[in-house]
This record gives structure tokens, C-alpha cells and sequence, in this order.
């Protein structure tokens, strides 16, 4: 029944679980819960825990966008290849936020990479917590991988950023500012509790950036020439993570980002 697409499966939502990661809720208990979601293996494997608001509203959005296509195929508008072909997320939004790992052997940046996957799962409840008012993310869960100048192995991830121009603190005519700095710098303190961080030292980096829609449009189209990535994209360095034993996470200063229709990257940062 098409009708309720988010009801197929009907059953309650399941007991005891294990809180998700960073998350103050104890063990054994089960946290309010957006959806209920079963992992298609095994029985009653559960990834409930990790549904945030942000995720059910994208799930239900292409639930609908599906059925809206589906009904354009029974009419003879389109075709079935529309109802499966790859969202355009990398055309769909103006601005983005790049996370480059990076790392100079194969073996540190796989677990490198892996313990980034650990926590990007929580980069998105830290953007609702924090900065839900002035921003709402779209994460892209595939991981690219690229050529940089200096790292022999690099991989990326991008966020779409759908910034809210009727935020507080704005104007009409104004060119509107939006500081993402308080969950940005959460991120970077967790991800610098990197267990392997003293053994690698020097070995591995996180670079954080804003880019803008032609900045990332240029970036791919390097990406697909198999040259580097950076050159002539642009884009903005927030942040970063890498380096001496025990060192701060980079650039842990200002990020704030200027929403205006014409000009360079806008986005403010300071460097320490």
C-alpha cells in the first residue's frame, strides 16, 4: 500500500539496544526513536538508533520524490531508468562542506577512513543540536577519492548545507552570515581522539573546507581528469586535523560563511 510508504513494516519498534555513539543515553535503553529501521540481514538487526531527525526527513522526501516519479511512469511521462538514477546532490545545493582524509600509506588511511565513518555518523545530531536555526545538512554517504598535491592517498566527503535566510539576527538586503563553528569544532575534538594518532603522527590529515557550487563543480571535473583535485577549484580551509603528537585540532577558530550571490568563497576562519 503505497499510500503510507514510510508503514510497510508495522511492527513495534524493538526493545534493549546499544546507545548510539556520543550519545548520553545508557546502555540497554532504548532513545525516542524517528522510524523504525531493520537492517536487510540477519533478524531483527537494528539501525533505529542511528535515525535522526535530519535522516527520516531525507528518507521521507525521497520517498515521496519515488512515488511522485512512479506516477509520472504509470502516465507515460517518464521512464523506470528516471525512478533509478543517482540524485544530482552535487547540483542540488549552493553551498558544501569538504572533509579530506588523507594519509601517506594505504594502511593508515584505511583506518584512518575507518574512524572517520565512526564519527561523521554523529556530524549531523551535532549540526541539529547546535545549529539546526540557521542550517539544515544533506550528507552524501558515498566517499570519494581524489588526487592531492601532497598525500598519495585521499579520500572525501561531502555535506550539502541548506542555509536558512530568514534566520535570526538578519535583515532584508543584508548579506546574511552563518557561523557554524560550535559543531564543526565538536567534530574536530572528537576525531582527534583518534587512538592510532601518536603511532601515525605526521602521517595522516583532516581538512575541513567550504565550497561553493562552481568551486565543486570545477573540483569533480578535476577529480575525472585524474589531476589534482584543489587546483583552480577554490574553496576555503576551515580546519584541520594531523600532524605532532598530541597537537590542537588547526584552525579551531572562526567559520562563518557569508551567503551572497556573486563573489569568492565567503566563508571567515582563523588560523592557530
Amino acid at each position: 500500500d503505497w499510500r503510507q510508504p514510510m508503514a510497510l513494516d508495522n511492527s513495534p519498534a524493538p526493545g534493549p539496544m546499544s546507545a548510539p555513539t556520543g550519545s548520553a543515553e545508557a546502555p540497554g535503553i532504548a532513545p525516542p526513536c524517528n522510524m523504525v529501521v531493520l537492517l536487510p540481514v540477519g533478524t531483527g538487526i537494528t539501525a533505529t538508533s542511528q535515525v535522526s531527525d535530519t535522516t527520516m526527513k531525507i528518507t521521507q522526501k525521497e520517498v515521496r520524490r519515488g512515488y511522485k516519479m512512479v506516477q509520472q511512469v504509470e502516465l507515460a511521462r517518464a521512464s523506470w531508468l528516471d525512478v533509478y538514477k543517482e540524485a544530482r546532490f552535487f547540483q542540488r545545493h549552493r553551498h558544501y562542506l569538504e572533509f579530506d582524509f588523507m594519509a601517506r600509506t594505504e594502511a593508515i588511511q584505511a583506518s584512518w577512513i575507518q574512524w572517520g565513518k565512526e564519527q561523521i555518523q554523529d556530524l549531523v545530531r551535532l549540526f541539529e543540536s547546535m545549529s539546526s536555526k540557521i542550517v539544515v545538512v544533506r550528507p552524501w554517504p558515498e566517499w570519494v577519492e581524489f588526487k592531492d598535491a601532497e598525500w598519495p592517498y585521499a579520500q572525501a566527503i561531502f555535506v550539502g548545507l541548506h542555509l536558512e535566510r530568514n534566520a535570526e539576527g538578519t535583515q532584508e538586503g543584508q548579506r546574511k552570515s552563518f557561523d557554524l563553528r560550535e559543531p564543526i569544532v565538536k567534530f574536530l575534538e572528537a576525531i582527534s581522539a583518534w587512538p592510532e594518532a601518536d603511532k601515525n603522527a605526521n602521517q595522516f590529515e583532516l581538512l575541513i573546507k567550504h565550497v561553493r557550487f562552481a568551486e565543486l563543480e570545477q573540483w569533480l571535473e578535476n577529480r575525472n581528469q585524474g589531476i589534482v583535485a584543489s587546483q583552480g577549484s577554490g574553496g576555503t580551509a576551515i580546519q584541520g586535523v594531523g600532524g605532532a603528537p598530541g597537537a590542537p585540532p588547526r584552525g579551531s577558530g572562526r567559520a562563518q560563511i557569508e551567503d551572497n550571490e556573486a563573489g569568492p568563497s565567503g566563508l571567515q576562519h582563523t588560523s592557530v
